[in-house]
């Protein structure tokens, strides 16, 4: 299965990536026909498990966006099964160190580029005539997050290592490493000067950066920074922000009534 999210990116396209908390096919369904190139599942911080991974996976098979997932950790086991449930990215949270993203990207990927167990049992099903396992090293995307003051330190040694297809910026963690509060659309120097020299660095190796937003405003922002793709909030968190304007905009056009 051809991955878009590279066929964009090497158009030098950016991609807008849609992302998935709620634990539902049906959420899956509607997002995946809003126009995301990409959606992720979330299974770190979002309400998933692996059943309802497999569930919005389903959903979103009829539409064109590219099925990713954040993982809970960098383990082998853990990486293996979303990729072989269909996922074509895996966004690995905590990777700090060139060993770190050696061991994502090995868990990822089949000899002789990693070890990767072989057990595609969803992902083949959608595979080309040739079989899944002769194009899943290319098409796959390992994607690791940088959220620590320790993987700036050792960003470059990162980007560096084989198999690195982009990374993910997520700016709340970052800030805490940094001793600063959590935000999601930072506008701190210090950290704004990070992100020029991420880009900068992954530029240079023609790898993309991606950063998560809580905005639709600071999205294009960041895609005008120089970020290659861009998240806004999750499914839930539209869901309440629409949800709330609604009640509000009633309860004002009432007077009183509401």
């Amino acid at each position: 299965m051809a991955n878009n999210v590279k066929t964009l990116l090497a158009s030098g396209k950016t991609v807008m990536n849609g992302w998935l908390v709620i634990p539902s096919g049906f959420s899956a369904e509607l997002m995946a026909q809003c126009g995301f190139d990409s959606i992720t599942v979330d299974l770190q911080h979002g309400v998933q498990d692996y059943q309802s991974m497999v569930q919005c996976f389903q959903a979103m098979q009829a539409h064109p966006v590219t099925p990713l997932a954040r993982v809970t950790w960098n383990e082998p086991g853990n990486l293996g099964k979303v990729l072989d449930a269909g996922a074509m990215g895996v966004i690995c949270p905590m990777i700090n160190t060139r060993k770190d993203a050696e061991a994502f990207v090995s868990a990822c990927k089949y000899p002789p580029l990693g070890t990767r167990s072989n057990g595609p049992v969803r992902a083949a099903m959608y595979g080309p005539a040739s079989g899944y396992q002769g194009t899943a090293n290319e098409e796959t995307l390992c994607i690791p997050i940088i959220e620590t003051k320790t993987a700036i330190a050792n960003l470059d040694e990162i980007l560096d290592v084989e198999g690195i297809a982009g990374v993910y910026v997520g700016p709340s963690d970052l800030c805490f490493s940094y001793g600063l509060p959590p935000e999601l659309d930072v506008e701190l120097p210090e950290i704004l000067k990070i992100y020029d020299q991420l880009i900068s660095k992954c530029s240079r190796r023609n790898i993309f950066a991606g950063i998560h937003t809580g905005s639709a405003a600071y999205a294009t922002r960041a895609l005008g920074m120089g970020f290659r793709m861009t998240s806004v909030m999750n499914d839930g968190r539209m869901m309440a922000a629409y949800a709330k304007a609604v009640v509000a905009q009633v309860r004002k056009d009432s007077k009183g009534a509401a």
